[in-house]
Parts: C-alpha cells; sequence; structure tokens
C-alpha cells in the first residue's frame, strides 16, 4: 500500500519546496520509512439558481508523504480535482535542498535569497549551492526565473498573459558570521528573445536585467546593531534596441562584459540602513530606506519603487513582561527625481498594546494612523483635485479565560473602528467612510463530557457618501466527541441580516453539520451538509451541499 502510494505521489507531485534536510545525519536512522496520509473527497452542489456557482458533482485527491532514508527526509504532495481552472494533465514541480554540515544545495524547483533588492525568494527551477565553512559565505545559482507563455488567440480574454522564457544566475561572496558580516552580490536577468516568435501583436518586450549589491551587518557595541542593503540595477527594458557606443558608456570593463547597455536601459539604485538598540525591555530602531524610480530587479517579485522613507520603532515590555508596546512612526514621500506632476508625502503611524496578566484576563490593542498629502511640483496644484486624506484604525480586543477541572470558559470581545478622512473640502462628500465592527463571542469546552459550545454576536454598520450599510446576526454552535473520541460531532447555525439606509436588503441563514469517524487503524471519514438560504433586493436563493472526504494516515 505504501509503495503504491508513493508512486502515486511521485507521478502526480504538484508546486512544493523541500525544506534543507542534514545529509551528514545519513546512516543513522532507519534504511526505508514512508510517513504522510492520503485523502479522497467527493462532493454534490444544487442550488435554486438557473446557474451552478461551482460543479455540481465533484471530486479531489490529495496527499501528502515523507520518504525518509537513512534519516535524509525527501516530501512529497500531490493535489489533483476536477475544479474549473486545473488542467487536463497534472503540472508537476520538484525541488529539493539537501544539507550536509556547510554544504546546501538546491536542485529542482527552489528558491534563495541574496538581499531585499537583488535575489530575493524568487522561485527558479534549476540549481544552486550554499557553503559557509568557517566564516567564509557564498551563494550561486543558474535556473529558469519564468517559463515561457505563448500568446492566445484572443488574448484580451486570457488571464495569462504571454511571456518569454527567462533565465538567470547569480553569485553572493561574503566574509563573516551572522552578527557580523560583509556580502558582495551579482545577479543576471535575461529573456530568451527566441522562445517567442516576433509578432506586430506581440505585447511585450524582451528584457535584460544586471544588479550588483552589498549587504553588511555589524554588531557596533554589545547593544548596538547596523546594517546596510544597497544595490544598482541596469534594466533593458528592449533588447531589440540598438545598443550604445563605447564611447557613450561609463562602466568597468567585468560589468560591460556581463551587460552591454542599450538605448532602452536604465540604471537606478535602491537600499536601505539601519540602527538598532535593544537595552534589556526597552528597544529603538531606525531606518532609512531610499529606491529610485524605475527600480527593478528580476530576481524580486514586486518592489515598491520611487520612494524615500523614515522610520522609528520603539518597543517596551513592562511588568515582568506582561505587558508589551511596540510602535511604528515614519514619513514617506516620492518624486525624488522631481519629474512627476506633484510630491505625495505620507505620514505613518501605528502602535500595538499586548496585556497579559497572571489571571484569566488579556487585552490587545492596535492603533494606526496613514496621512496622505500633496504639494505641488511642475504644477501648480489646484484644490479640487489636490489629496488630502488620513486614515484611522483602532482595534481593542480584551479576552476572559477561565478554566476549572477540565472546563474551560472564554468570553471575547472585538471592537473596531475604521475612518477615512478627506481634508480636501471639495472632493470629502464622495470619499468619506466610517465603519463600526463589534463581535462578543463565548465559548464552552468541557473535556471529560466532549461536549462544547459557542456563540457570537456581530455587528458592521458601514458609512459611505451614497448610503449607510448595517449588517448583525448571530452564530450558535454545539458539538459532542462520543465513543472515546472517536467520533466528532459539530452543529452549528447562523443568521445574519442587511439593511440599507434603514430598509431591509436580504439575510443570510446557514445551517452546517460536519460528523468525523475516525479508526484506530489510520482510517477516518468526515461528513459534511450545509444548507444556505440567501435574500438579497435582487434574488432569493438556496443553496445545499454535501461533502464526504476519506483519509488514510500511514507511519
Amino acid at each position: 500500500m505504501r509503495i503504491l502510494i508513493l508512486l502515486l505521489l511521485g507521478a502526480l507531485a504538484m508546486p512544493h519546496f523541500t525544506s534543507a534536510q542534514d545529509i551528514g545525519q545519513v546512516g543513522k536512522g532507519d534504511a526505508l520509512d514512508l510517513t504522510g496520509s492520503l485523502s479522497f473527497s467527493t462532493g454534490y452542489y444544487n442550488t435554486s439558481l438557473g446557474y451552478n456557482r461551482q460543479d455540481p458533482f465533484a471530486y479531489r485527491l490529495t496527499g501528502n508523504a515523507v520518504l525518509s532514508v537513512y534519516n535524509w527526509q525527501i516530501p512529497f504532495t500531490l493535489s489533483y480535482a476536477n475544479q474549473q481552472f486545473n488542467s487536463s494533465n497534472p503540472f508537476q514541480q520538484f525541488g529539493i535542498s539537501p544539507r550536509y554540515k556547510w554544504i546546501r544545495m538546491h536542485a529542482g524547483y527552489s528558491s534563495m535569497s541574496f538581499s531585499p533588492y537583488t535575489l530575493n525568494n524568487h522561485t527558479f527551477l534549476g540549481g544552486g549551492l550554499e557553503i559557509t565553512p568557517g566564516k567564509f559565505r557564498f551563494s550561486v545559482m543558474y535556473g529558469r526565473l519564468r517559463e515561457r507563455q505563448s500568446m492566445v488567440e484572443n488574448q484580451l480574454m486570457s488571464f495569462r498573459p504571454p511571456a518569454y522564457k527567462r533565465l538567470g544566475y547569480g553569485m553572493k561572496i561574503g566574509y563573516g558570521t551572522a552578527q557580523n558580516h560583509l556580502d558582495l552580490i551579482v545577479f543576471k536577468g535575461k529573456d530568451d528573445t527566441t522562445s517567442l516568435s516576433p509578432s506586430a501583436n506581440l505585447p511585450i518586450l524582451p528584457a535584460e536585467n544586471l544588479v550588483v549589491g552589498i549587504s553588511t551587518r555589524l554588531q557596533l557595541l554589545k547593544n548596538v546593531s547596523w546594517e546596510v542593503h544597497a544595490s544598482g540595477s541596469a534594466y533593458t527594458r528592449n533588447l531589440y534596441s540598438d545598443p550604445l557606443a563605447a564611447e557613450e558608456i561609463n562602466l568597468p570593463n567585468f560589468l560591460t562584459n556581463l551587460y552591454e547597455p542599450r538605448f532602452s536601459s536604465r540604471f537606478n539604485y535602491a537600499g536601505h540602513t539601519s540602527l538598532n538598540l535593544q537595552l534589556g525591555n526597552f528597544g529603538i530602531k531606525g531606518t532609512y530606506r531610499r529606491v529610485q524610480p524605475e527600480y527593478k530587479s528580476m530576481g524580486v517579485y514586486y518592489l515598491k519603487n520611487d520612494v524615500e522613507q523614515y522610520t522609528i520603532a520603539p518597543n517596551f515590555r513592562l511588568f515582568k513582561g506582561r505587558v508589551s508596546l511596540s510602535a511604528s512612526l515614519g514619513i514617506e514621500q516620492d518624486n525624488l527625481m522631481d519629474n512627476k506632476a506633484v510630491t505625495t508625502h505620507r505620514q505613518i503611524g501605528s502602535a500595538n498594546l499586548n496585556w497579559n496578566t497572571r489571571g484569566a484576563f488579556g487585552m490587545n490593542v492596535q492603533y494606526s494612523n496613514y496621512q496622505l498629502d500633496q504639494n505641488p511640483a511642475l504644477l501648480n496644484l489646484n484644490d479640487t483635485t489636490k489629496i488630502a486624506r488620513v486614515n484611522r484604525n483602532l482595534s481593542v480586543m480584551p479576552r476572559l479565560i477561565y478554566r476549572k477541572d477540565q472546563k474551560t470558559h472564554q468570553i471575547t470581545l472585538y471592537a473596531n473602528n475604521q475612518t477615512l478622512t478627506d481634508n480636501n473640502p471639495f472632493t470629502a462628500e464622495m470619499t468619506e467612510t466610517d465603519s463600526y465592527t463589534g463581535n462578543l463571542s463565548y465559548g464552552y469546552r468541557n473535556a471529560k463530557s466532549g461536549w462544547n459550545t459557542k456563540s457570537s454576536l456581530n455587528y458592521t454598520q458601514l458609512q459611505t457618501p451614497v448610503n449607510e450599510i448595517v449588517r448583525y446576526g448571530i452564530t450558535a454552535g454545539i458539538g459532542k466527541s462520543l465513543f472515546d473520541d472517536r467520533l466528532q460531532t459539530n452543529l452549528r447555525t447562523s443568521y445574519s441580516r442587511n439593511n440599507v439606509d434603514q430598509s431591509n436588503a436580504g439575510h443570510i441563514l446557514n445551517f452546517h453539520l460536519n460528523l468525523g469517524y475516525r479508526v484506530q487503524s489510520g482510517h477516518s471519514l468526515n461528513l459534511t451538509l450545509k444548507l444556505t438560504d440567501n435574500e438579497t433586493s435582487n434574488v432569493n436563493f438556496t443553496e445545499n451541499m454535501a461533502n464526504l472526504q476519506y483519509t488514510y494516515r500511514f507511519r
């Protein structure tokens, strides 16, 4: 049975990345071992609507397994279903990252990180190596950063735009420890122009990118540390554009051997530096960050550019750690090259308070304030178009937990207010919003008898320039475990009503039943039934759903 499961997992392996395995332990454990689980589920769906919002008859096969060979663990996963967006052919991805002492290897689908602005956890198909003998630090990678995506006939209706095959390689070399080190980084990415046929209708152009960077951390004093991450990126947006003449560029020879500047090339830099002080129960960290406009790296999925930011973040621990307070204050602006019509300024503030008493009471409070304003740059600002807004958010969550004689009572209150204030009188009537959310819940569990209950009241009010929306409701549930906890039963119902401008706008009524039975040999069955009655201002309909799942766990 286990061999069959292993073969199935290997054949249908879905996207998965293994954690590093220490092959220094090879030979010290069992020769061969296989653990994991395999599940098969089937579902039924019916609705009174004239169309189905999901497949009327669905099935799904999922599995997770770990093959251990002398303590060297190789994980496998699979997931196959008849859902709408799944391919008819299983999509296979597999990666492994074994480790032996100070050597770590990557093969297949992997991800590595050099720095926040060069290569930062970008997935690639290929190979990599990380070695750290003593204080020497060296990393290298090569692989496919993006697969080719052909252009379809009706591209405007496609969810997957065309893309050139993209390859990349990089290297990091440094010296030091986790507390004190200096790393030098180079990363290169380039689109394969032969992966797509040239076409006048092709909406993309092949690109090339070279990034060089430095990352360092220094422990200046016992309680003071300093970090610097800086990178420069040369990015060519069109590989078909003409190259620059030698007299037009001023780059070191070793860079021109790796990268040929063209008329569509741009060079930008990015980086941040931070100074951290930690004194017992008090700490503070200051950070300066600057990312030039159009800064890009093919080794980073997303990076906000054209931004300069100053941040200070203190933290406190009081009363022997029972009270902790952290905060962050920052200012930010764009238009670093003074080439935009306006300059946008942001003031960012947030605070978090957590209080845990020795008794049953605890509380968490969170507050944030984000302010946005604009100043004229190339053009004079008109009062009617100027953006000046403040977004405030306050959340309070006290809780009370009481335990005695295998009985647990928990009461939790959650209250939130979020306000968007527009300081421009010409636009305030169209943009300002104010919302209130509240939830009061009570839970009870008796470990001895197996009974558990949970109930809650919820309320939401949203005031917009157009209307006022109110939703309120109640949820109640009860459960019981039977036959030495082998059978779990849970019944839950919820009701919510919507009002728009104090007029009824419909309701949602749910009934949810779950039965789970566990067999000692590792087999289990789970049955879920759900009934929904939905009434809106436009349509009334019901939905019925059922799902039966079988799971086999093996060791």
